[in-house]
């Protein structure tokens, strides 16, 4: 055998004539072999030596040999097992397979026959080791193929960040003009209402003539309403412009789809006024969870792209429609325009990149049309598109109402250590939980309350009354947080100042990450949701038991 593939076998018996019988032929394959007559010194061979495959007798000397692979399997052993017995019962045979042995095999054996299975069994382990390199492998090129997406995403959100910002440069001059309007208006309102007041204070005007002092008060108050009216236009214009060019990383809010249609309006407007009638009907109820920056994005494409299909600046002839509603389950924009349309044969390239929607030359990065479905879909949408050649075109925008994301449990944590006393792991523990979901207090009792004792409540209060009826006999408590921490802070508090052996015998569960500390200014062990059974599992056999009680 290839001194590159020998697996190492520890065999545990308390009988030497089998322990020599088997070592002498599983020494001659090219195996490393370890024996022990009793389960500490096959726990003492363990915690010095990587295990491929364990031959044990299920009635040692000193107590049980399931019992020693159930204390092995805690600590992280994922070997294989083969049970040997000189009688067999369906308890025990039940438990091994529990406890994934690959084998349970009567005495007498034929020596041929478990080489054989032994041999079985070290190529499943061989194979498991490979699978975990390999398994390893695939999670680093995993890794790299993610820091690779990353680089593309990240690429991806500076050039939609540079297409809003040449959305901005190719509407400036038309921004700049839609912003001088309001300027010139109060410019040319200020000063006139600050002179006529100025005649009223000075020259006793009201006094002297209340009929011309009314008119100029009235005339004063007309352009007061104008100025108004200029101020807003500019506020909603700069509010529009920050919030398209702001950074990408907010979370995702309620937005209503008018406001974000009419914040794009406004700053079109300018290149579209000239060309067509202009309509809007969306009513101001319909909303959906997005970002508002890359909605606004969204539709300034399209409304500039409704634009630039309108050749002619007629008005009069030519429209541009907004409508918006909602069916069953989705919210749909339909803009509309009486623009060139779109051939045929170029229907389905025109979400390509660098592909423009007309025949004619018109101004237009060619990328615009790929962002508008990124977006969408980046929200769970999509775009249709309808047209008919030199009579318009529909782009129609469909948005879920809402929409979830899966989550996926967490890595298992290794607290166990591999110089760990097994009489100390296998400890029966009384465990107290703590939970308000019914749900989540069955799985505990049902994960845990063959292993150990285990009690369960509701709430504090009722947790309470439980410590102090058995505050000598529980171990551990186990409780969730509900998101608020300092409920938990208060009745921790009061549990360790009562019952001080309590102090670091909690565990908390939590759907959120949480860092929790003790009165020592030590942490206590969080745990976030979902985790395994095994990971709180772990977490408890850190904490040392009252007293050592061990079912043989």
């Amino acid at each position: 055998m290839n001194e590159n593939k020998k697996l190492n076998v520890l065999i545990v018996d308390d009988e030497e004539i089998i322990l020599n019988l088997l070592k002498k032929a599983l020494t001659k394959d090219g195996h490393n072999i370890f024996t022990a007559v009793s389960k500490q010194s096959a726990f003492d061979i363990f915690s010095k030596n990587t295990i491929d495959l364990l031959v044990v007798d299920k009635n040692l000397s000193d107590g049980s040999g399931l019992d020693l692979v159930e204390a092995l399997r805690n600590l992280d052993f994922d070997g294989e097992v083969i049970i040997i017995t000189g009688y067999s019962d369906t308890d025990s045979a039940i438990r091994a397979v529990e406890l994934g042995a690959f084998r349970y095999i009567r005495k007498p054996f034929d020596l041929d026959a478990i080489k054989m299975d032994i041999e079985r069994a070290l190529e499943t382990s061989r194979l498991k080791k490979e699978l975990s390199v390999r398994t390893k492998q695939l999670e680093l090129t995993n890794e790299e193929l993610l820091e690779t997406l990353q680089k593309i995403k990240e690429s991806e959100h500076r050039r939609i960040q540079t297409e809003r910002l040449a959305s901005i440069g190719y509407l400036s001059a038309g921004i700049a003009h839609e912003i001088n309007n309001p300027l010139s208006l109060l410019a040319m309102t200020i000063p006139y209402t600050t002179l006529e007041l100025n005649k009223i204070i000075n020259n006793d005007l009201i006094n002297e003539s209340g009929e011309q002092a009314k008119k100029t008060i009235e005339k004063l108050a007309t352009n007061l309403e104008l100025t108004q009216e200029a101020v807003d236009l500019l506020m909603l214009l700069a509010t529009d412009l920050h919030s398209l060019g702001r950074s990408d990383n907010s979370e995702p809010q309620q937005v209503l789809m008018a406001d974000i249609v009419n914040s794009a309006l406004r700053i079109v407007r300018h290149k579209l006024k000239r060309k067509a009638k202009i309509t809007v009907d969306i009513p101001d109820q319909i909303s959906i969870m997005g970002k508002q920056n890359r909605l606004i994005q969204v539709f300034i494409n399209l409304l500039t792209n409704a634009g630039r299909a309108i050749k002619e600046e007629k008005p009069d002839d030519n429209f541009i429609k907004i409508i918006g509603y909602k069916d069953d389950k989705d919210i749909i924009i339909e803009i509309s325009d009486s623009g060139i349309g779109i051939p045929k044969e170029n229907i389905e390239k025109i979400f390509d990149r660098f592909v423009t929607t007309g025949l004619e030359k018109h101004e237009g990065s060619g990328i615009g049309l790929s962002i508008v479905q990124e977006l969408v879909e980046e929200h769970k949408g999509r775009v249709e598109v309808k047209s008919v050649y030199n009579k318009g075109t529909t782009f129609t925008v469909i948005f879920p109402e809402s929409g979830t994301r899966p989550t996926l449990p967490p890595p298992m944590s290794k607290f166990i250590r591999r110089d760990t006393p097994q009489e100390f792991i296998r400890a029966k523990r009384f465990i107290l939980f703590i939970d308000e979901q019914l749900d989540h207090l069955e799985s505990y009792n049902k994960s845990f309350g063959q292993m150990h004792n285990v009690i369960v409540c509701t709430s504090n209060e009722e947790a309470k009354k439980i410590i102090e009826k058995k505050n000598d006999e529980i171990d551990i408590i186990v409780t969730d947080l509900a998101n608020d921490s300092e409920r938990f802070k208060d009745f921790y508090n009061s549990i360790i100042e009562k019952y001080t052996f309590f102090e670091k015998h909690f565990i908390c569960t939590s759907d959120v990450e949480f860092v929790l500390k003790d009165s020592m200014d030590s942490v206590i062990p969080v745990l976030v949701r979902p985790f395994r059974p095994a990971e709180l599992l772990a977490s408890i056999y850190r904490i040392p038991p009252r007293r050592i009680t061990i079912d043989e």
